[in-house]
């Protein structure tokens, strides 16, 4: 640099544009929002040195009975399990137990074809619940309260019957397991039902029902009727308008798949869980891209970007809402956004505040200035039609489409 200041650094160490787009793009939240412009310009490939194994020469070449921890993993859980029997090592033999039970419990849950090396986020709904539910079932402990949040969502009949035998046997230890479950086949091996309702949000909260199933299904309640509904069978099905050919998938479970998806109809993928039917709706999405044809896919996973994401901001309407209030009390419209000059200045518009905990969970507390509300004191004079925004935003989706009748957005 030419006239550089005296004290100013002859060399200096900077993040080149690579780890830069890589740190705050590609590996963060920020980078999901844009997940389809990103998948333009980047590709996703196997390294070349490890293979995919993401273990370094030295570790590739320690080895029992001639297999390294790289080609362990590559196995299945049984296969896994066959090949620790066969290792006789005096080191091994106080490990051999805790490895061969933890197996064992992901092995009779029906995980047996998991690799363990295989990648959480790309787990099915239905893997994921039963390797939490398979952490507890060689547990020794007692007289412990479990609470499962769906256990059996995303699960095959089957399947749904070892998760019932796992809680069953949880059950026998002496503990007390409450499920939170839609599924009749749980429901039905229920020792007591609480049915709460009658119907969802301002509507509900309140118990209908408390006893044994055969009582339960006496009751007039919502609950109890759709459980003994028939569901009527579509049986004119409508002629689907075009193809699209999925050839040779092989992606996760699949293994060289080729068919057809119909174009203009509704398609059910069904089978067990873990049998390939995410990984194939996966590939039927990068099939579809590839041909030019707009995808858009919906997934189990949250909606949330970050902790100041909510349904206005995920519909896209807040700032509809915002421009109102704006044009209302002729301010500017970034005073209506907790993301923006409207912000609490504690919180950042967060409504929390997060305390790094370290190795512990962090705690969240509500923000002691703005009460939750995200938003300085100020904004809160401003109104629309006698509401603050603060109180658009308590509303429910009901009453704010009652609330905003006539603007285009509600529509």
């Amino acid at each position: 640099m030419k006239n550089a200041p005296e004290k100013w650094p002859k060399t200096a160490l900077y993040e080149g544009i690579i780890p830069r787009m890589e740190r705050s793009i590609l590996h963060s939240d920020e980078g999901k929002r844009h997940q389809k412009q990103l998948d333009r310009f980047v590709t996703v490939q196997t390294c070349h040195d490890c293979q995919g194994s993401r273990v370094n020469e030295k570790v590739r070449s320690c080895k029992i009975n001639e297999k390294s921890i790289a080609d362990l993993v590559e196995l299945s859980l049984d296969e896994l399990q066959a090949f620790i029997a066969t290792v006789d090592a005096p080191l091994a033999i106080d490990l051999k137990p805790e490895l061969t039970n933890q197996l064992q419990a992901l092995i009779d849950i029906g995980l047996s074809y998991l690799t363990l090396n295989r990648s959480t986020s790309s787990l099915s709904g239905g893997e994921a619940q039963r390797i939490r539910i398979s952490k507890y079932i060689n547990n020794a402990l007692n007289d412990v309260l479990y609470i499962l949040d769906e256990p059996s969502a995303g699960l095959y009949s089957k399947d749904i019957e070892r998760i019932n035998r796992a809680l069953q046997r949880l059950k026998a230890k002496g503990n007390t397991v409450v499920l939170v479950e839609h599924h009749p086949q749980l429901i039905q091996t229920a020792d007591y039902i609480i049915d709460i309702g009658p119907a969802a949000g301002e509507q509900g909260g309140q118990v209908q029902f408390a006893g044994p199933y055969h009582e339960f299904l006496k009751q007039p309640t919502i609950t109890s009727q759709e459980l003994q509904k028939m569901i009527p069978v579509n049986d004119t099905p409508r002629h689907p308008q075009g193809w699209l050919a999925v050839e040779h998938a092989n992606l996760h479970n699949l293994k060289d798949v080729s068919t057809k998806i119909p174009l203009g109809v509704m398609t059910v993928l069904y089978g067990v869980a873990g049998s390939g039917k995410s990984s194939f709706g996966e590939v039927i999405r990068q099939t579809a891209l590839e041909n030019k044809q707009e995808v858009i896919a919906i997934s189990q996973k949250s909606i949330g970007i970050n902790l100041r994401s909510t349904p206005l901001t995920y519909l896209d309407i807040f700032s509809d809402i915002r421009q109102l209030f704006a044009k209302e009390n002729q301010v500017s419209t970034t005073l209506f956004s907790y993301n923006s000059k409207g912000a609490c200045p504690h919180c950042k518009g967060k409504g929390v505040i997060v305390s790094d905990m370290a190795f512990m969970d962090d705690i969240v507390t509500e923000c002691e200035i703005c009460h939750g509300t995200r938003y300085r004191p100020e904004v809160l004079a401003y109104m629309y039609q006698g509401k603050t925004i603060v109180d658009i935003l308590d509303m429910t989706v009901n009453e704010s489409s009652q609330f905003f009748a006539g603007e285009t957005f509600v529509k």
